[in-house]
């Protein structure tokens, strides 16, 4: 058995949770008489299993199943596997809605026919396309149903999925775009869609709407004075880059409904919408 395609863990305590894992499924795997059937996931691998909500649902229930087995590894263990905070981009909230957006996984394909690459050391991959997620719940733990908001992204619906967390429902989207145009990449004829732009809009007689900015650069396209320091600057640059403003009723744009091609069972990929033009389409960063 291989394991393999983890993320560097942060620190010692990540990596030590990690491997509790790994030796209780192989433990208990080893203890089965029978093997299970493969499931075929289908293109849930690289849609539904890219989104973090789904992922920790999963982790759950592979927690459940070890513990049942007999081989529960404990509140401590748990709660650094389930510790995700580098996903989060940045939450605002209006009336009894939260809007949480968080990074996602993309699979940047690799750039194996650039013939330049044979005489290197490493290969290429087009980064150029991001995936994050995007998830509305109510402030007041399911006090409120949801169902009557709308998300928009880059002026197009976006169609949200009703989950349960295991305590509040929750609804869910992941959002595909092209942050910017590599040197070397796919898709040519694809500019960036950078930044993000997203307006949460509220049932009538309810609270203000808010549009949010979603800058892959600082907000003002200076350059950065370097790296960042430490955590906490890093940290802080990813704030200023969630910028969110108020609109009124009457300000609120013009919701379109994406094309099928751009849509699947979890997700929205803007590369495959029209530009639509607006307010924003000026702004050079």
């Amino acid at each position: 058995m291989e394991c393999r395609a983890f993320r560097m863990p942060p620190d010692a305590e990540h990596a030590a949770a990690i491997a509790a894992l790994l030796r209780a499924i192989v433990a208990m795997l080893s203890r089965e008489d029978t093997a299970p059937g493969l499931v075929n996931r289908g293109s849930e691998l690289h849609d539904r299993f890219a989104l973090p909500f789904y992922l920790r649902r999963d982790l759950e229930t592979v927690l459940e199943e070890l513990a049942a087995a007999g081989f529960a590894l404990g509140e401590p263990i748990a709660q650094h596997l389930f510790d995700d905070a580098m996903r989060h981009i940045g939450h605002t909230e209006t009336g009894d809605c939260r809007l949480d957006v968080e990074h996602a996984i993309e699979f940047w394909p690799l750039l194996g026919d650039v013939a330049s690459q044979e005489a290197g050391s490493s290969r290429l991959v087009d980064a150029s396309t991001r995936r994050i997620q995007l998830s509305l719940r109510s402030v007041h733990d399911g006090a409120t149903d949801l169902q009557g908001w709308q998300l928009s992204a880059g002026g197009y619906r976006l169609p949200l999925r009703t989950e349960t967390d295991g305590k509040a429902r929750v609804r869910v989207a992941g959002l595909r775009y092209r942050s910017f145009v590599p040197w070397i990449g796919l898709h040519p004829g694809i500019d960036k869609q950078s930044p993000v732009v997203l307006t949460l809009i509220p049932p009538p007689d309810h609270s203000d709407a808010l549009r949010i900015t979603l800058h892959e650069w600082q907000p003002q396209n200076k350059p950065y004075d370097g790296l960042p320091a430490d955590l906490e600057e890093a940290a802080r640059r990813t704030r200023e880059r969630f910028v969110v403003e108020t609109l009124p009723a009457e300000s609120l744009p013009r919701m379109i409904e994406p094309p099928g091609e751009a849509l699947t069972d979890y997700c929205l990929d803007l590369r495959r919408c029209p530009r639509v033009q607006n307010d924003r389409d000026s702004d050079p960063g």
